[in-house]
């Protein structure tokens, strides 16, 4: 509250909304946004990464500024969620038992551009609804893996028999809230 915004920041947003609703775009290559932001009276490329973090922040506009997705800028920002549906669905599709084939991308997406796949699979990335596999191929969607715990008849370590070991360990930025009940 108080805080002096930028007018010109406040004209990018205007500017996006009406892109959007004209041109019926949801997402923008970041050098158009640029376009965009000129006809705003912003220039400079750290002042527009200040703007739209700020729009970001607001939620009128999806920004990450990570290597590979900041080529992109949301500008629909339900567009991500209806990104996210087509992997996290309840109907059948590519994903079984919580794995999908980087081959079966194309049936998860096929309503998007087949150039935005590989952005689209590391966007899920970034909201850790999936994971890659660095062996294969594919990646894990663990909201999809089976409820029960696989049952495999696993080796018992053994050093002699060079037998090991290995465990899997899943970093989530955040863990939803949880509540414990206690059995007696």
């Amino acid at each position: 509250m108080g805080e002096k915004i930028p007018e010109a920041w406040l004209t990018l947003e205007k500017r996006l909304i009406a892109y959007h609703e004209e041109k019926r775009v949801d997402i923008l290559p970041f050098k158009q946004l640029e376009t965009i932001s000129a006809t705003c009276g912003i220039f400079d490329r750290g002042e527009l990464i200040q703007a739209v973090q700020f729009l970001h922040d607001l939620g009128a506009v999806q920004f990450f500024d990570t290597d590979f997705l900041r080529d992109m800028i949301v500008i629909y920002p339900q567009w991500i969620v209806d990104v996210m549906a087509c992997l996290v669905t309840v109907h059948q599709g590519a994903v079984k038992d919580g794995k999908m084939l980087l081959k079966d991308i194309s049936k998860v997406w096929e309503d998007y551009p087949s150039e935005l796949h590989p952005w689209l699979l590391r966007l899920t990335e970034e909201f850790d609804l999936t994971c890659s596999l660095p062996d294969e191929e594919a990646s894990i969607v663990p909201c999809l893996l089976p409820d029960g715990e696989p049952q495999y008849d696993w080796p018992h370590a053994d050093p002699r028999k060079n037998i090991r070991e290995s465990m899997t360990v899943y970093k989530f930025q955040y863990l939803p809230a949880v509540s414990f009940i206690e059995h007696r």
